[in-house]
């Protein structure tokens, strides 16, 4: 079949209003067949690609070709000669609209829009031959179409978004643009969100506003003219608390500015919510605070309230740190609690005048940091109450001859004691009795100098730490003798000519030994049985390195080294352990056990809570509960235990160890702690 192009033309408005009434009238009429509705056009005909006569498969077949969303006017012809009568529509196109023209003689076809392929319909001519006629619909390119359902308003102070939606019948790519938008909105490219957030100075009308969308092939549809207000939202009022304070003491009272400011200028009302922890008053903008006694050191939260004229209310909570302070108020706590269950190391300054307090404040800062340096015992600092007692001295410094060329300090501190260059002295008793005088619970002191030059001491198994203030790892390592009642590591024979050591007694020190045998050493629990023997100068782990305690042979120290021999190193596993049992010796490793009374008598049918409370926490510390020598776990928290028993008598045993690891000493010892009940049920 011979095939040529046909004249087309493009859908009119008034071609679109007469295909919606064939539509209409065929969706409205009943029947089983297919339904043409006549209707007389004086418009132009096309004659078929070929007129003809074809069989195929006994059917006849006329061909029309047209374009992609245009319509098309034909003629009913066979042989080359127009039918002189109306025909019968057998089956209707798939994909268009047919409509039937001069009485029947003609028709016009209209495909779905951007539809492109083959459609067909049939016909019975008046000779009553069956005529299949091919539609040929040929691709045209489309432009996409771009439609928003665009507020017309948007409210400031909140979050506007609208989304851009084109389709393209041809499913090419699509991106969008604009212009003229305000700086607050932005357009995604891609995804053709439009969205942001007006502030109050975007209030106001946007005018002249344009969005496009284009194709890959650069057809494009856009909206232009596109008008936008931004009203006005009453805003809540902000505050700010630049002037609060982060930390106050117990008992102090502080007063601070809230600076409120409303976006809208309305009148503002500025507002403090009960607590426990202060009593508050407000006046204007300014709130007084007065911090409540407490037992600890605590971290409170105070809200903060501002409220404008019209109800619009804001919320902030300031996080305030309360330290307690002893009842003259020269004592604070720093860490843990101000008294009771726990090792209380109470640390002083000395050389520190009335203008260097806050000096004095940093160093103790700098002294807790470097204890929670040293791996070996962070993990038990838990057990520490830390306190600070502020004193004021005339002079700044120290002495640098004990007790000759004096400085007016409060505690007489100074260097070159027993004419040994670094070696500071105090009078222990005023240190002692200051410390007492504040916390009659104290067992470890520190005492700091304000003196940059190098230099400490620190009694065995005493109570006092003397360190230059500004060389905080000495500090650490004199706890190292006063706490622990650990030895000096190294070697140094003109400490032992000035000071006229006694001679070195076997057991005096965990960290030392006259033994040369690994396996009778004080720490033979902690040497690697695939550790090489002797251990030689540098190895790792844990030995026998021979020299200590000042002398350079005859004295056996754990490690080649620790913070016993340097002062800028960690403590070292064998010292560690002997720091933390000795923690455990002062604590029995809980802060609290309840009921404290070990007889305890209750009714049938009645419960019992019993509770303990670990002095480091579950992190390093396993409880486990006995009941008539019987393993009870409890039910919700480790550390509590409720029994309802029947009547008889139980015995209940609590056992708080230590699972940190760090304790390799066969038990029994001080990193295990056990209390029983016997509990007497009527």
């Amino acid at each position: 079949m011979n095939r040529s192009s046909t004249d087309t033309r493009r859908v009119s408005l008034l071609v679109l209003g007469v295909i919606l009434l064939v539509l209409n009238a065929a969706c409205d009429s009943g029947g089983d067949g297919p339904l043409i509705v006549p209707i007389d056009d004086s418009g132009p005909i096309q004659n078929p690609v070929t007129g003809e006569f074809i069989e195929a498969d006994g059917v006849n077949g006329l061909d029309f070709t047209l374009l992609e969303d245009t319509m098309l006017v034909g003629s009913f012809a066979l042989d080359n000669q127009p039918q002189s009568a109306s025909v019968t529509i057998l089956s209707l196109p798939q994909h268009g609209l047919l409509t039937l023209r001069n009485e029947g003689l003609a028709f016009s076809y209209t495909p779905v829009a951007n539809f492109h392929g083959v459609d067909q319909f049939r016909f019975a001519s008046i000779d009553g031959r069956n005529v299949e006629v091919g539609l040929l619909v040929e691709s045209v390119q489309d432009a996409p179409q771009l439609t928003a359902d665009f507020p017309a308003i948007a409210d400031q102070g909140r979050q506007f978004a609208v989304n851009l939606v084109a389709t393209d019948g041809d499913g090419d790519a699509l991106v969008f643009s604009a212009s003229g938008l305000p700086a607050w909105l932005v357009l995604d490219s891609q995804s053709g969100l439009l969205s942001g957030v007006p502030q109050q100075e975007d209030i106001g009308v946007v005018q002249g506003m344009r969005f496009v969308v284009t194709d890959s092939t650069g057809l494009s549809d856009e909206i232009a003219d596109v008008t936008l207000e931004v009203v006005d939202i009453n805003d809540a009022p902000l505050l700010n608390l630049s002037q609060a304070p982060a930390q106050m003491y117990a008992r102090e009272t502080i007063s601070f500015r809230t600076f409120p400011v409303d976006p809208d200028s309305d009148a503002t009302e500025v507002s403090v919510e009960p607590s426990m922890y202060f009593d508050a008053a407000v006046e204007s903008d300014t709130i007084t605070l007065t911090a409540n006694d407490v037992a600890m050191v605590t971290d409170a939260v105070l809200a903060i309230r501002a409220r404008d004229e019209f109800g619009a209310l804001s919320r902030e909570l300031l996080d305030i740190k309360i330290l307690p302070r002893t009842e003259s108020g020269d004592g604070i706590t720093v860490s843990g609690y101000k008294s009771g269950a726990g090792v209380h190391l109470v640390m002083l300054g000395d050389g520190y005048a009335s203008d260097q307090q806050e000096r004095f404040r940093e160093h103790v800062d700098l002294i807790i940091d470097h204890l929670e340096s040293d791996q070996g015992i962070a993990d038990h600092l838990g057990a520490f109450n830390i306190h600070r007692i502020e004193t004021v001295s005339n002079d700044s410094g120290a002495d640098d001859r004990y007790q000759v060329d004096r400085r007016d300090t409060a505690y007489d501190s100074g260097y070159n004691c027993r004419s040994i260059p670094r070696l500071i002295c105090a009078d222990n008793l005023k240190v002692l009795e200051a410390a007492l005088a504040e916390y009659p619970m104290v067992d470890q002191l520190i005492l700091l100098v304000n003196d940059r030059r190098y230099g400490g001491s620190g009694n065995s198994g005493g109570r006092i730490a003397i360190t230059s203030a500004f060389a905080p790892e000495i500090a650490i390592h004199e706890m190292g003798h006063s706490l622990a009642n650990l030895a000096d590591e190294y070697v140094d024979p003109l400490i032992l000519e000035s000071s006229n050591a006694p001679p070195f007694q076997e057991g005096s020190f965990p960290n030392v030994t006259a033994i040369a045998d690994p396996a009778s050493v004080p720490w033979a629990h902690w040497i690697d049985p695939n550790t090489p023997l002797p251990t030689s100068f540098g190895d790792d782990g844990v030995g026998v390195f021979e020299g200590g305690l000042y002398r350079p042979s005859g004295v056996f120290r754990p490690t080649f080294n620790s913070r016993m021999r340097e002062f800028d190193v960690s403590f070292g596993p064998v010292n560690s352990e002997q720091w933390i049992l000795r923690l455990y010796t002062l604590t029995n490793g809980v802060r609290d056990v309840q009921p404290q009374l070990q007889n305890v008598v209750i009714n049938a049918g009645e419960s019992q809570l019993f509770s303990v409370t670990p002095i480091f926490g579950l992190e390093v510390q396993t409880i486990t509960w006995l009941l008539n020598g019987l393993v009870v776990e409890p039910q919700d928290l480790h550390n509590e235990l409720e029994l309802t028993l029947p009547a008889g008598v139980h015995e209940l045993t609590m056992t708080v160890s230590d699972n940190s690891g760090a304790i390799r000493l066969a038990i029994p010892h001080a990193g295990v702690y056990s209390y029983t009940w016997s509990i007497r049920v009527l």
